[in-house]
């Protein structure tokens, strides 16, 4: 049951962030107990520069929360028996296993490489351990790149994750590209498009209507930018 007296607290807070020097353009905001929401909220502008306001049933791109979908579809695999995170990624998606550590650089600025100590695992790939990062984290990365003519993760290209390790698999986290290949794990357990995974295993059982790879005219209508423009 809603509280007017929460409710108009809640909100204040709300306003109070976008509205503060530094604050973001936009929140919304939801809490929920074992019921139902008792509380939906919204502030600021939809479009960034624009005067559209932000409501709760604004649509946006979740980025890296698709992680916790794609680690999900992986956890199901888990439980089915199908797969173990101690598997080698690679019996899953061969072309992971060509991918090689950087060893530095030479003096034209040429990527040194070596193979690496051990095998990439599911567990390496689901703890961001298995060296894999993103060019925007790391300039080794980005040089790597930008002297093999990788594109940038930002292209959602499968050439684009078949980059390089910065360190060895195991060695330390690194934040990157490892769930990508999960999502190849998971298109090759289920032989299905990621997209497909999601709805039919998650989207659907909670009752998700408005969550997809693709926008539909409906959320395009009310999709969150950071361009004025329509």
């Amino acid at each position: 049951m809603t509280d007017p007296k929460l409710t108009t607290a809640l909100n204040g807070v709300l306003q109070q962030t976008v509205s503060r020097p530094g604050g973001v353009p936009g929140v919304v905001a939801m809490a929920t107990d074992r019921n139902a929401n008792f509380y939906e909220g919204a502030a600021g502008v939809r479009r960034l520069g624009g005067d559209d306001p932000l409501a709760t049933d604004s649509v946006f791109a979740i980025f890296s929360t698709t992680k916790a979908l794609t680690g999900t579809c992986i956890m199901q695999l888990v439980e089915e028996g199908k797969i173990n995170l101690s598997d080698n990624a690679g019996i899953y998606v061969p072309e992971l296993d060509a991918l090689r550590v950087l060893d530095g650089f030479d003096a034209n600025g040429q990527p040194r490489t070596r193979a690496p100590r051990r095998k990439i695992t599911i567990n390496d790939l689901m703890l961001h351990t298995s060296g894999l990062g993103y060019e925007f984290f790391s300039h080794d990365d980005l040089k790597y790149r930008s002297a093999k003519n990788i594109p940038t993760v930002m292209s959602c290209s499968f050439e684009s994750v078949r980059t390089v390790l910065l360190h060895e698999p195991g060695e330390r986290w690194t934040y990157g590209a490892s769930v990508d290949w999960l999502g190849r794990i998971v298109e090759q357990q289920r032989g299905r498009r990621l997209g497909e995974v999601m709805k039919a295993r998650v989207f659907d059982p909670l009752g998700m209507v408005e969550i997809k790879f693709g926008l539909t005219e409906s959320m395009k209508a009310r999709r969150v930018t950071r361009s004025p423009d329509p």
